[in-house]
């Protein structure tokens, strides 16, 4: 895989268009990274992404488009990493964004997570995007969310297509300045369904990752059953 610029992982379709990967592009809330501020989102192990405390960075409670319902885009991502053989990283959950307890996101439950534009924990306005491409299943989603943290924007991003009761394969990735590599890490990964409605262009489901890259070599870590929930995702 080619490698590209940390600023691109927020987007996920324009960074798989750069790597010359995929033709999706994201939008909404999509772009490069953004400075920003404080706000840890690096939590304890967690087998399946329902245990341990997350970090002290916690999502806000402003809002600019208002919080729960209406039309705007949120969303949440959290990736449990695991270690292994030659693998710099050590076991643990990022969380975007980060909560007070728990995590924003797993197989049985889903949070509030964080809406575009919504404060995060250290007052800057959160970026949430979710782009959904197709009428009929599967359904092409592009989603991200990027949240601050310590001055700089943390990220995770995705691009799959979805159908209800089957698996496919995606891309996804990440990026914390908690971790080694600058550039952030990506990986092919299976995903499946827990929920998806696409009359409100919503979707709530699990991914898990055989390996992970940096953007140049496989780091020996791997990805074990993540989540990630997404509503109101508009149309290109």
């Amino acid at each position: 895989m080619l490698r590209c610029a940390a600023a691109t992982l927020f987007t996920l379709g324009s960074l798989l268009t750069a790597c010359g990967s995929s033709d999706h592009s994201g939008a909404g809330g999509g772009g490069s990274s953004a400075a920003g501020s404080s706000g840890a989102g690096t939590s304890g192990a967690s087998s399946g992404g329902s245990s341990g405390t997350a970090g002290s960075g916690t999502a806000g409670s402003g809002t600019a488009g208002g919080s729960g319902g209406g039309n705007t885009v949120r969303g949440a991502i959290s990736v449990n990493v695991q270690t292994g053989s030659g693998c710099a990283v050590s076991t643990q959950t990022q969380d975007y964004p980060a909560v007070s307890a728990g995590h924003p996101v797993n197989a049985t439950a889903k949070g509030d997570g964080i809406a575009n534009q919504q404060l995060d924990a250290s007052g800057v306005p959160a970026m949430v995007h979710c782009t959904w491409f197709s009428d009929a299943a599967p359904y092409m989603i592009d989603a991200g969310v990027g949240v601050s943290q310590g001055g700089s924007r943390r990220t995770a991003s995705l691009a799959v297509s979805l159908t209800n009761g089957s698996t496919a394969t995606g891309q996804m990735s990440f990026d914390s300045k908690d971790l080694p590599s600058a550039d952030g890490y990506t990986a092919t990964c299976t995903f499946s369904v827990i929920q998806l409605d696409p009359t409100t262009r919503s979707v709530w489901g699990s991914f898990s990752c055989d390996s992970l890259s940096d953007f140049t070599n496989p780091t020996g870590c791997t990805v074990a059953p993540s989540y990630f929930f997404f509503d109101n995702c508009k149309k290109p």
